[in-house]
């Protein structure tokens, strides 16, 4: 049996943290739900039964913990710390798809719901101008309210080294 893709996702985490742009969101605070995708080999782990051929979700868990404790203006920031620790922590994650979602956003009167930022990044050779295991380049997709830089929709794209 081979694997074509293999994949380890921890999905909604619940932090309270202190992200934002306005005054009241440092000193308030909101719940953030966080979701994160990683692109790994688990062959061998499939094989062996043992931790040490994989990532562990704990692992990962505790990088989205102590990043999300960290105070940002903004959740790009946020995303963009998380995925550097995991390149750097684990040098077998390929990809990285990281969600942050803000619960209650100061986005207008009466608004509910969500509103946040879905980060997607790989691994990058900038040598050999493709797909490797050297830097990282990502894709940036947020949605914010219903407005966009774009005014073509909800979302932001735009690639660059992070």
């Amino acid at each position: 049996m081979t694997f074509k893709n293999s994949y380890i996702h921890l999905k909604d985490l619940r932090f309270y943290a202190f992200h934002g742009v306005l005054p009241q969101e440092k000193s308030i605070g909101a719940y953030f739900n966080v979701s994160i995708c990683v692109k790994v080999n688990i062959e061998r782990a499939a094989q062996t039964d043992e931790i040490s051929d994989t990532v562990s979700y704990a692992d990962i868990y505790q990088i989205a913990k102590e990043e999300m404790q960290i105070t940002s203006k903004l959740l790009e920031h946020v995303a963009g710390r998380i995925c550097k620790r995991l390149y750097k922590d684990f040098p077998s994650v390929e990809a990285a798809d990281i969600t942050i979602e803000k619960e209650n956003a100061p986005i207008g009167a009466g608004a509910q719901g969500l509103a946040g930022i879905t980060l997607h990044t790989v691994r990058y050779n900038f040598n050999m101008r493709e797909p490797s295991g050297c830097s990282t380049i990502s894709t940036l997709t947020a949605s914010r309210g219903n407005k966009s830089s774009t005014n073509s929709g909800h979302s932001i794209k735009q690639s660059a080294p992070l």
